[in-house]
């Protein structure tokens, strides 16, 4: 379905925006309504700024200066990880939920599958 509103062209929109609109097309997704750029950039600010703001928190506990370096935002495969890996970390298990493993969705289907289904109800007959 064609979106009513008449979208502006690429190079009219702000850069950030036609940044949306390429991490879109990018993904292949080239039809989408006009506001989806929009909730992406959204998205994308409030992530960020929920991420440095624990980050800070943590800089702050630790007593070490209120300055978030972009090297503690970056990956660590170290078991210590840095004050921003570790906000990033932490607010990725508050909000968002990983898929159950294999292993784990097969054990859950059998121990349902061996409760056994009730038998209907019997009908009631009205006269």
């Amino acid at each position: 379905m064609e979106p009513k509103t008449k979208r502006k062209k690429y190079s009219e929109q702000p850069r950030d925006l036609q940044s949306a609109v390429s991490i879109l097309q990018k993904m292949g997704i080239d039809k989408f309504e006009g506001n989806v750029p929009h909730m992406l950039l959204e998205f994308a600010h409030t992530y960020s700024q929920e991420v440095l703001d624990e980050a800070r928190s943590y800089a702050e506990y630790a007593k070490h200066p209120q300055k978030i370096e972009v090297a503690d935002l970056k990956y660590s495969p170290l078991p210590i990880k840095p004050r921003g890996r570790l906000a990033i970390d932490a607010y990725d298990e508050k909000y968002f939920s990983r898929p159950m493993s294999v292993p784990s969705l097969c054990e859950l289907a059998e121990l349902k599958s061996q409760i056994p289904i009730p038998p209907p109800p019997a009908a009631s007959s009205t006269a």
